[in-house]
């Protein structure tokens, strides 16, 4: 078994529930205005980022979710990117297809920025990925110039590279080029397994 391929526990409690998705996600994208995340310090004792996008947005409800316990660390390996998204996202594993991403800084310090995007289309869709990479660029370059992403594709039976996890990647990396962000790592997640599908460390 390689390094970046592992067998799952069985769930365990997560912090909170998700809720359902909302309206057709092909409607149109409201303004987005930031919302307060937990307040944290990075190493250097300096504030970290203290906005994410968490509102309805594009028929899509963004869940608050809470800050990774684990914001200011450096991640040094794909390991860590993976050990990081699996805490994160828990149960929700063996839930509906959903897409999660964690922003990191320019050295690759986790910030106080978690999106999980529940119940997305089994079909990559074009515009969402559009939308979502354009809110999380903003938050990048006006709180992490030269940051990066980290991105799980989440569904009952993945844990490899699908056609989900490999739909999703191609329209995300387009989208991404265009806006300039770069994604530091995929994973793919599943209910008994999961490993990085894009390592890049």
């Amino acid at each position: 078994m390689s390094s970046d391929d592992h067998l799952l526990p069985r769930p365990r409690p997560h912090r909170e529930d998700l809720p359902p998705a909302g309206a057709d996600p092909r409607s149109p994208a409201p303004d987005l205005p930031g919302a307060p995340v937990r307040d944290a310090r990075g190493p250097s004792g300096r504030d970290l980022p203290t906005h994410h996008p968490t509102d309805d947005w594009h028929g899509l409800h963004l869940p608050a979710h809470e800050a990774p316990d684990e914001v200011g660390r450096t991640l040094e390996s794909a390991d860590d990117a993976l050990a990081l998204l699996l805490g994160l996202v828990g149960r929700d594993r063996s839930g509906p297809p959903a897409l999660w991403f964690v922003l990191l800084d320019a050295h690759d310090r986790v910030l106080p920025v978690v999106l999980p995007i529940p119940e997305v289309p089994l079909v990559a869709d074009p515009v969402v990925a559009s939308n979502l990479v354009h809110v999380l660029a903003s938050v990048l370059a006006h709180d992490a110039p030269g940051g990066s992403l980290l991105v799980a594709y989440v569904r009952r039976g993945g844990g490899d590279r699908g056609a989900f996890e490999s739909g999703w990647s191609r329209v995300l990396h387009e989208e991404a080029m265009r806006a300039g962000v770069r994604i530091r790592a995929e994973a793919a997640v599943g209910q008994d397994r999961a490993r990085v599908v894009d390592p890049r460390w």
